[in-house]
């Protein structure tokens, strides 16, 4: 079976990527197993069915990319530049992955959501929490971009919930067209949601003609 850590994070990566390219319901334990090189009895000795290696892999996939949402949304930095680096890596991500596979995979988190059913409750409470979390790490930046005075006053966690709406459609949308092009909208709808004021090019001084 080798190393029991090794077999489990080689579950736990194989359950991701399969269900991120090709969709929860699509995916199956045997593929899970035959992904990772592990054996079905060892599958069943760390988690009882898919929905336990899907919702494990979901937490501690998130759980790592805890630190670089605390980078991003530092309060050192400037409310509304959080918000703009934070759709900017949305964006950059999708745009690697597309150039290393061909396809635009969108957010597994919104992917799976999508197909959860409500008997799989660790998996829902699992989906909602880390919806949870983006929406409170959006809420942060909006409220100090409102006291800074980069944004009108608006209800702060509508808004959050919006922009989480947002961009899982955004994402979402260039999944299924697989048109990066999308992407390129995301920030633009985001800031025009807030309301964020428009910055204005400047035009180049010529000669006079």
């Amino acid at each position: 079976m080798g190393r029991v850590s090794d077999t489990r994070e080689k579950l736990l990566a194989s359950a991701l990527r399969l269900v991120w390219q090709r969709g929860y319901a699509a995916v199956t334990i045997e593929e899970i197993c035959d992904a990772a090189g592990v054996r079905k009895g060892s599958f069943y000795h760390f988690f009882p069915t898919k929905e336990a290696v899907v919702t494990a892999a979901l937490e501690e996939d998130f759980a790592s990319f805890r630190a670089e949402l605390d980078r991003i949304f530092s309060c050192t930095t400037a409310p509304l530049t959080r918000l703009t680096h934070f759709f900017q890596h949305i964006t950059r991500q999708q745009m690697a992955l597309h150039k290393t596979t061909g396809q635009l995979l969108g957010c597994p988190i919104g992917s799976i959501s999508c197909e959860v059913i409500p008997q799989e409750k660790k998996l829902s409470t699992c989906i909602q929490t880390i919806f949870a979390t983006y929406e409170h790490y959006l809420a942060a930046a909006i409220r100090d971009a409102i006291a800074a005075g980069e944004l009108p006053k608006q209800n702060i966690a509508r808004q959050a919930r919006l922009l989480t709406a947002l961009f899982e459609g955004i994402l979402a949308q260039a999944r299924i067209h697989n048109d990066p092009g999308l992407l390129k909208s995301l920030l633009p709808a985001v800031m025009n949601l807030l309301g964020a004021p428009q910055k204005v090019k400047r035009r180049k001084v010529g000669k006079p003609e």
